[in-house]
């Protein structure tokens, strides 16, 4: 094996036939060789951050798929199309889950011992047709995909910036867990609203007692206006949450 320190000795570059022996140019074309490595392992340095934010965006993304998918086939078996279709339906019209993202993901969930696929032979072509066959491929839970689908359910602290895009996820979902535990997460969603709420409202009437130059009286207005709109949407949604929570409820006391 070649080490590091040896990569860019004389004899290491003439004798893999980079530089030919008795080069006049030796010296220069190994300065070459060096910066270049050093830019290549800089530019590699460089790149590890943004390299580690995307892994994380694509592992929150993929959490989301995940809890979607486990959701789908906890009501009932399902084959690769009707998954892609139903969550195209739940995150469209511009977000499209393409079958290179799909099918991978299946594969490692059934690598996982999450899912399971079985697979069926149906017949292709009508009556007076030539008939063919094909294989199809459904997916359904295991045991362990239903202790997994309950964790990602009850998780509230994976991914707090992203949450209200989550909460939207599970809420369909609610029907799988138990009664307490439906009501634990809709209690977190209304603080997790308020907080919102809170939070732009504050800041808004900060921003509006400044004294400050370095912002115009339109560029102020307009900022306000987008914080204004925030809140507006965040206290809909507060609505919403409160009404989830007021059902949740009144079932209880028809249960009892």
């Amino acid at each position: 094996m070649i080490k590091k320190s040896e990569v860019f000795s004389d004899q290491r570059l003439t004798g893999f036939g980079i530089i030919p022996r008795g080069s006049q140019a030796l010296d220069k074309q190994l300065f070459f060789f060096h910066t270049l490595y050093k830019l290549i392992c800089h530019y590699d340095m460089l790149l590890r951050p943004i390299k580690m934010v995307v892994q994380v965006c694509e592992r929150r993304v993929q959490g989301v798929y995940e809890l979607i998918i486990l959701g789908l086939l906890m009501r009932w078996p399902a084959h690769g199309y009707r998954i892609a279709h139903i969550i195209n339906d739940m995150i469209g019209p511009y977000a499209k889950l393409s079958n290179g993202r799909l099918y991978p993901l299946l594969a490692k969930l059934e690598a996982e011992g999450l899912i399971v696929a079985c697979v069926s032979v149906e017949s292709e072509g009508t009556s007076g047709e030539a008939k063919g066959e094909r294989q199809l491929r459904t997916y359904e839970i295991t045991d362990d995909g239903r202790e997994r689908f309950h964790r990602l359910m009850m998780d509230t602290t994976s991914n707090p910036g992203e949450y209200q895009k989550l909460f939207l996820q599970k809420a369909p979902l609610l029907y799988a867990l138990k009664p307490a535990e439906r009501l634990h997460l809709i209690d977190h969603y209304i603080n997790y609203c308020q907080a919102h709420v809170l939070h732009l409202t504050a800041e808004a009437e900060d921003l509006a007692s400044r004294d400050d130059t370095y912002m115009s009286q339109p560029q102020l207005e307009a900022i306000l206006d987008v914080m204004q709109h925030k809140a507006v949407e965040w206290r809909l949604e507060l609505d919403w949450v409160k009404s989830l929570h007021e059902k949740e409820l009144a079932q209880a006391q028809v249960q009892n």
